[in-house]
């Protein structure tokens, strides 16, 4: 693929796991509730992959976009490869550190998929000179790397040395447009 230079399937391979398992919508439910040993299962709202801390099976929920996925195969790739499956098997696992853990996987996973600098100068390829960067300009990027929009937009908001300001909402994805979505996912990055 051109501008992505990382190959999952092979370094999934390299780290000694086998390919992602697709879990299709009550399949994923069911496996987070019954396979994960975990008492809480509260924070797992949401939830669009898996890594099975004994087995090192990694679970994907089939109902994502292509670019989507490709994120979430290489966020549970960094989850085994930053040791934390280790981590959580010999010590209790705190909200915080849950948290701390789950920020390291996106930002290596989005580092592996799409790193910063090649990020940064695809965009200045696709922008011509004399013009600002554009949402168009910005999708084509994205779809360079096969990622989502929304990836792309942060990525650019971190690698731009242009002051910028981004806001994006995005409904849940269980929402199917009738009555009023219980949560509009709203998030924001100034530069």
């Amino acid at each position: 693929m051109q501008g992505c230079p990382v190959d999952l399937e092979e370094a999934y391979e390299q780290a000694g796991l086998q390919p992602p398992i697709p879990l299709y919508g009550d399949d994923f439910d069911h496996y987070l509730k019954f396979k994960q040993p975990l008492e809480d299962h509260s924070w797992q709202t949401g939830m669009l992959g898996a890594i099975d801390v004994e087995t090192r099976e990694v679970f994907i929920d089939v109902n994502l976009s292509p670019e989507r996925m490709r994120f979430v195969k290489a966020h549970e790739l960094m989850h085994h490869v930053l040791g934390h499956l280790d981590f959580v098997r010999n010590r209790p696992c705190t909200p915080a550190i849950r948290e701390q853990m789950e920020d390291e996987a996106t930002f290596t996973g989005v580092e592996l998929i799409c790193p910063a600098k090649l990020f940064a100068n695809a965009v200045r390829e696709e922008t011509p000179v004399g013009d600002r960067t554009s949402i168009a300009h910005l999708r084509q990027v994205a779809k360079r790397f096969d990622i989502t929009l929304f990836t792309g937009l942060r990525r650019h908001v971190e690698t731009t040395p242009q002051p910028v300001a981004l806001l994006t909402a995005r409904l849940p994805r269980n929402y199917r447009g009738c009555g009023t979505p219980r949560d509009l996912w709203v998030s924001g990055w100034v530069k």
